[in-house]
């Protein structure tokens, strides 16, 4: 019973250090930047839009499937309705538009075909 134990401790151990040692798999896409924080806004007035950029770092081709935004006091427009080739670049525009005073939250996701989980990229602005 012990050695058993112990064996399964070691090959435990052996496949901690094997996660350690061994790269992660990157991501096929990469999204820069990772956050937008816009500067204080006025209520019911618009920032001028902020970039985030998809680049395909993938040997094929990709598609973005699918970009949701978060908070009212956000909103989008993108040129990522073509499938992308490897290195290709796509760009979301963010705009803040706040309701109401105060901080406010929000997120894009970025979902791409091929993709496991998509991507969220948090909003930060505030109104006085």
């Amino acid at each position: 019973m012990i050695s058993n134990a112990r064996f399964m401790l070691a090959g435990a151990l052996v496949f901690l250090l094997a996660m350690k040692v061994m790269p992660q798999e990157s991501s096929p896409v990469e999204i820069s930047p990772d956050k937008l924080e816009f500067s204080v806004q006025s209520a019911d007035a618009a920032t001028p839009p902020q970039s985030v950029t998809v680049t395909n770092r993938s040997s094929s081709s990709m598609r973005v499937t699918n970009i949701l935004i978060s908070g009212i006091d956000f909103s989008q427009s993108n040129n990522c309705d073509q499938a992308m080739a490897s290195g290709d670049k796509c760009s979301i525009e963010v705009s803040f538009h706040p309701a109401t005073s105060g901080t406010r939250l929000g997120a894009l996701q970025i979902t791409w075909s091929g993709g496991t989980r998509p991507r969220m990229v948090p909003l930060t602005g505030t109104a006085p």
